[in-house]
């Protein structure tokens, strides 16, 4: 039971790594001290320089003067639903692991109360997809060291 909730807790952090940046993609990115996010879509990047496209115009930022910078990414229908399916199967796993011995499952067996939480996970992960289906993620920038 425990290597069971070890690898459905592993296979919900699991993420895939990120593409590449494609022109036109939504960006959005902060300059310190502002904590003002500005929006606008992706036009190129060099050693030096990020350009974004704002309202008509283009405008150059240079990388040292950029805090943070996110990109807007659709998320992955399979992989929200599957993943908050397993997120909550995991949640009834370990609940099955620290309740105590004199009480009895909610559902009558271990299985079914896996099995239930997992069918709320996928209903919660369907809502999730309908209502929000993007999300930003974060790009690191700046300077490599040589």
């Amino acid at each position: 039971m425990r290597i069971t909730v070890s690898v459905l807790a592993f296979l919900v952090v699991v993420t895939p790594p990120m593409r590449g940046q494609a022109a036109g993609d939504s960006i959005r990115l902060r300059i310190p001290p502002s904590s003002a996010w500005t929006h606008g879509r992706f036009v190129a990047l060099d050693s030096t320089q990020l350009v974004v496209s704002q309202a008509e115009k283009d405008q150059a930022y240079p990388l040292q003067s950029i805090g943070r910078l996110d990109v807007r990414r659709r998320k992955n229908p399979a992989v929200t639903v599957v993943g908050s399916a397993l997120a909550c199967a995991a949640g009834a796993a370990l609940a099955a692991l620290i309740r105590p011995k004199n009480r009895e499952p909610l559902f009558g067996s271990e299985g079914a109360n896996i099995g239930v939480a997992a069918g709320v996970g996928l209903a919660v992960g369907l809502v999730e997809i309908s209502v929000s289906p993007w999300r930003w993620k974060r790009v690191r920038v700046g300077l490599k060291a040589s």
